[in-house]
Formats: C-alpha cells, sequence, structure tokens
C-alpha cells in the first residue's frame, strides 16, 4: 500500500495535470489573484507536488485544491472530490509523516517511549509534548512562558491599545482593539511563517518599524492566522547566552519578543 504522503502528492500530481498542468508561476498568480491574497509560492508548490513536504492545514492548500479542481472540472471533465476529502487526505499524509519522524527520534533515544502495555499518546500530541517538556527544561521560570499561540491576548502580548480620547474610568473595556486592516507586509509576514510550516524548516521573522507603527499587532495577526496551534514561546526576560534551539522543538515553537 503506497504511503499516505506519497499518495497525496499523487492525486495532487494527477489533478494538476487534469487542469492543463498549469506552471508553478500561474498557480502562485491565481494566489495572489485572491481577496486576500494567498501565498502559493514556487518553492512551497514545489515541495507539495513532488512529495518531500506535507501541506500545512490551511488556507492555502483549500484554495490550490479549488482552483485547480474547478479548472480540471471545466478543461478534462474531472469531477470535483471536494475539500473535505483532500482535507482528509492531507491529514492522513500528516499524521503518517509525523509518526515517521516520532519513531526516528525514538530510535536514537531522544524521545521517551512508552512504557509495556502504555501506547501513550497519539503520535502529534507526543511530538509537542515532547517539545513542551524539553523546552521547559531548558529554560526554567521565571524566564519565559510557553502555550498555546491562539490562547494568547493581544494585549499579554504587549500590542498597543486604541486612544479613545476618553477618561479611563469611562470605558467599559479599557483595551480595544480597532478592526485590523491588512497591508502588503501582512502577506509577506504570513507567508513566511506559512512557508517556514509546510517546508520544515525554521525561520526568523523580524519586524522592523517606527515606534507604535503596528508592529506587534502585525506579528500577532499573523500567528492567529497561520499557526493558531504551535506553541508560542514567549521571553519574560533575556534569554541566557549559550541556550539553543533543538531541531525537533523548533518544529512546534515560535518565540516571540
Amino acid at each position: 500500500m503506497r504511503p499516505a504522503p506519497e499518495l497525496l502528492a499523487h492525486e495532487l500530481r494527477q489533478l494538476r495535470e487534469d487542469a492543463g498542468a498549469p506552471s508553478y508561476d500561474t498557480i502562485e498568480a491565481w494566489g495572489l489573484q485572491q481577496k486576500p491574497a494567498v501565498n502559493l509560492s514556487k518553492g512551497k508548490l514545489s515541495a507539495w507536488f513532488s512529495g518531500s513536504s506535507v501541506p500545512a492545514h490551511g488556507r492555502p492548500f483549500d484554495t490550490l485544491v479549488e482552483l485547480l479542481e474547478g479548472r480540471a472540472l471545466r478543461r478534462s471533465g474531472t469531477p470535483k472530490r471536494g475539500v473535505p476529502v483532500w482535507r482528509e487526505m492531507r491529514k492522513a499524509a500528516d499524521q503518517e509523516r509525523r509518526r515517521a519522524t516520532s519513531d526516528n527520534l525514538a530510535s536514537k533515544g531522544d524521545t521517551p517511549s512508552a512504557r509495556d502495555g502504555d501506547e501513550g499518546p497519539p503520535s502529534a500530541a507526543r511530538d509537542a509534548g515532547n517539545a513542551r517538556h524539553g523546552l521547559l527544561q531548558r529554560l526554567p521560570p521565571p524566564a519565559f512562558t510557553l502555550r498555546r499561540a491562539a490562547t494568547w491576548t493581544a494585549q499579554r502580548l504587549g500590542v498597543h491599545a486604541a486612544v479613545s480620547g476618553r477618561p479611563a474610568h469611562l470605558e467599559d473595556d479599557p483595551f480595544v482593539l480597532p478592526t485590523y486592516v491588512m497591508r502588503e507586509h501582512d502577506t509577506r509576514v504570513r507567508g513566511y511563517l506559512t512557508e517556514a510550516v509546510d517546508g520544515g524548516e525554521s525561520v526568523l521573522v523580524v519586524v522592523r518599524g517606527e515606534s507604535c507603527t503596528g508592529k506587534t499587532r502585525t506579528m500577532f495577526e499573523a500567528v492567529q492566522a497561520t499557526v493558531p496551534d504551535f506553541d508560542l514561546f514567549f521571553p519574560l526576560a533575556r534569554i541566557p547566552s549559550g541556550r539553543r534551539w533543538r531541531r525537533e522543538y523548533s518544529a512546534r515553537v515560535l518565540c516571540c519578543g
């Protein structure tokens, strides 16, 4: 039986062929035409279609499938499977790839194995748990806070509230954020995060600008939109020199500071 990651890549290649074999440049241009724009870079597409990486769950993969299925139907009459079916294929491929990675680490003695008669948690949860445990050991409190990105509030991460002009004691909630308006750099920042997830490589994203121009809000919104299920590490103090990330931790951990 063909491995799930290989099967997903094969099916994606077949769908692309049924859609008229559009080039990566063409698909990337289709993504940029979406509202809001979707990052379908050539590097990302190459990794997905070759099977070297499994697409992350999210809008880029869903958009790719929708675009190709629509064109395949019109061009060759290929019936649509629908996004939910592709999501299940992607999920199966992701789970199998994670199990393989976890088993490889376990064989090297880098991750704790289950006791006899105890199968342990599912591999994806075990991977994340091991990452958290290892990081907690290396950076003892109170130097940090580590929890799911989706559970962080904008206020806790230092995003500036809107200025209402009214005295604080007259406000029902003194911390109020205005509706976020996407700008050109937002697409780029979110693209960097998505590519790091899809490609499996660690990446450093630095947002520079004048004070109170929206740097922290930009990163907050980008993380919430692209990787809400990742852990977010927020240093409360300067990280001691000599501390280094282990590769298996960086796959599930974001550092914000």
